[in-house]
């Protein structure tokens, strides 16, 4: 296979769309150096200078994929473009994941101009995954209210909840790969991720630049054990909350409990984790962190983590101690004439302290569980094991931890969702998900009490339903719309807060 220089003129070209896709001009970098602002104006500003980008990064990106693939026809006639991406997806693939990676054939740049080829020569892989994400409440309602607190130092937010104003959110994931399988390593994976995300309301994402990623993975005794050590994003290693294990919508179930628990949301903890295969399809999954802060300044633990941990490398936490979780699963993928099946249990302990709602004083060590299953119901074309996948499944989630120490102690879904609903569209995905999240007595009367003087109430539970289409544009490209509606949108609510129906949009790019 001929090699090709990356640094190629031909790739100059995509640096623009690059400073469109990252980069949000004049108005959004005053926002971005003053993480506090909010605004509508902003919200909408960042947001159209994002779209256009996103828009110019697929066009420019679906012209660069065409012209290299022709120029690669031209220069070399041994140049195997599938072939490569075989390579690529054999070797670089992001490793221990509980879907997945997306497939470099299903990327916007491919190898273009040669340059994931020329990086593998030298055992290296790279990617990009890129979420814009923006939601809106679509009724006449109150657009204002007495919202969470952002951080010491800083005013109560006079946003409630996600989309009761335009919110925005773009993430931008990026991980170098080293295969350690030339050094004779067992399918070993040397990963550095980092982390750009920005949101116009905190508590629906952080704001921040910093470590994504920085693990050891290697397989041992014939792939039975898989074994991971370092800062790892967990949230994507546990569980299986996102619907269909797809990395093209976040849009999905609202679970967080194992967030209250201490793993992970938008970041990463240092981790040691093994999985046993104990057959090809079961599995015992075990794994020992460093837990996210309990009980911090906001009272959230994706935001007191970014308080305390703002570039992601810290290995102590202020109370944030010894987080254990064991899992077992059986999952069986979909093949011709055999459904898909994933049934898995945990258990969560974690040893930081927790307020006791119910008596008062503090609880050192606590524990959670979850049990979720997916299930394959109709098979639209099982002729092969690449179509077996397309069908109508449906499932389930349970969650349960302890009413007096946790906001929301009780967690349950249900879902049907349909993976290529159409012949030729066998990468698009429908969903349809019901949540409902039960909220402890204890606080809830807590707040009820006082509602005469603070002109605030607690609901006992928060539901929603959801619909979402995702559409994939071009290869590496997914639009995904939605509707979502709650009828009780925040937990502590204000007299005329109203109910949310709120419009949904995602971008999703896997450069």
């Amino acid at each position: 296979m001929a090699r090709r220089s990356w640094t190629s003129g031909r790739i100059a070209p995509l640096e623009g769309c690059f400073v469109l896709l990252l980069a949000p001009g004049r108005d959004g970098e005053r926002t971005l150096k003053n993480m506090g602002i909010r605004g509508d104006r902003a919200v909408w500003g960042y947001g159209r200078r994002i779209v256009a980008g996103a828009v110019a990064l697929a066009a420019i990106g679906g012209f660069a994929s065409a012209h290299a693939e022709t120029a690669k026809n031209v220069e070399a006639a041994d140049y195997d473009s599938n072939a490569v991406m075989t390579r690529l997806d054999a070797s670089f693939l992001r490793r221990g994941l509980n879907s997945p990676a997306p497939s470099y054939k299903d990327s916007l740049l491919g190898d273009y101009a040669g340059f994931r080829s020329a990086l593998a020569d030298y055992g290296f892989g790279f990617q990009v995954d890129d979420t814009e994400t923006l939601s809106y409440n679509l009724l006449d309602v109150a657009r204002r209210g007495p919202g969470p607190l952002l951080g010491p130092g800083l005013k109560r937010s006079t946003q409630q909840y996600g989309g009761q104003r335009p919110t925005y959110v773009h993430t931008t994931l990026m991980y170098l790969l080293y295969d350690l399988t030339q050094w004779g390593v067992p399918d070993g994976q040397l990963l550095v991720g980092s982390a750009m995300s920005w949101a116009s309301w905190q508590p629906q994402g952080p704001s921040k630049v910093g470590l994504f990623g920085l693990s050891w993975y290697q397989t041992a005794f014939d792939k039975r054990l898989e074994i991971k050590v370092g800062y790892i994003a967990n949230n994507s290693e546990w569980i299986g909350t996102s619907i269909g294990g797809s990395y093209a919508s976040p849009l999905g179930g609202s679970s967080s409990i194992q967030y209250a628990m201490g793993l992970t949301t938008a970041g990463v903890q240092p981790t040691a984790r093994v999985t046993w295969h104990i057959t090809d399809n079961l599995y015992e999954q075990l794994g020992v962190m460093r837990s996210y802060p309990i009980g911090g300044p906001t009272g959230s633990t994706m935001m007191d983590n970014e308080h305390f941990n703002p570039t992601g490398f810290n290995i102590t936490m202020p109370n944030g101690k010894l987080l254990v979780m064991n899992e077992v699963g059986y999952k069986s993928p979909a093949a011709p004439g055999e459904p898909f099946l994933w049934l898995r249990a945990g258990l969560m302990h974690n040893e930081s302290r927790y307020t006791n709602h119910k008596v008062g004083g503090i609880n050192s060590g606590i524990d959670s569980g979850y049990f979720l299953g997916d299930l394959q119901l109709l098979q639209f074309d099982p002729e092969t094991a690449s179509s077996a996948r397309r069908g109508l499944y449906g499932g389930f989630s349970a969650m349960f931890g302890p009413a007096q120490n946790l906001g929301i102690y009780k967690y349950f879904e249900g879902r049907f969702y349909v993976t290529g609903p159409f012949a030729s569209r066998a990468d698009d995905q429908v969903a349809f998900v019901y949540s409902y999240n039960a909220v402890n007595k204890y606080s809830r009367n807590a707040i009820n009490l006082n509602t005469a003087t603070t002109g605030l109430f607690a609901n006992a539970y928060a539901a929603s339903y959801l619909m979402t289409y995702t559409y994939r544009v071009v290869p590496g490209m997914y639009l995904t719309g939605g509707l979502s509606y709650a009828g009780n949108p925040s937990v502590v609510r204000t007299p005329g807060e109203g109910h949310a129906l709120n419009g949904q949009l995602t971008l999703f790019f896997h450069l």
